[in-house]
């Protein structure tokens, strides 16, 4: 919640999706209004570590294309 809240306050990034891996690690994606990204892994422990980040973030034209939705 930390880092999400920092993540928010400095760069406005909100968290656009999530996944799971078999691993039990959280991915998280957020995202800025501006095209800033940051990549997000918790443990099932609950540590959390900043995988990447970046700038010029672009989504796909049509998210209904992915097999969970």
């Amino acid at each position: 919640d930390h880092v999400a809240g920092q993540l928010r306050e400095t760069f406005g990034e909100h968290m656009m999706g999530s996944g799971l891996a078999e691993s039990g690690v959280l991915f998280e994606l957020y995202v800025g209004p501006a095209g800033s990204w940051a990549l997000l892994a918790t443990t099932p422990a609950g540590k959390s570590c900043l995988v990447g980040a970046g700038e010029a973030w672009e989504p796909l034209p049509d998210p209904d294309i992915f097999a969970a939705r």
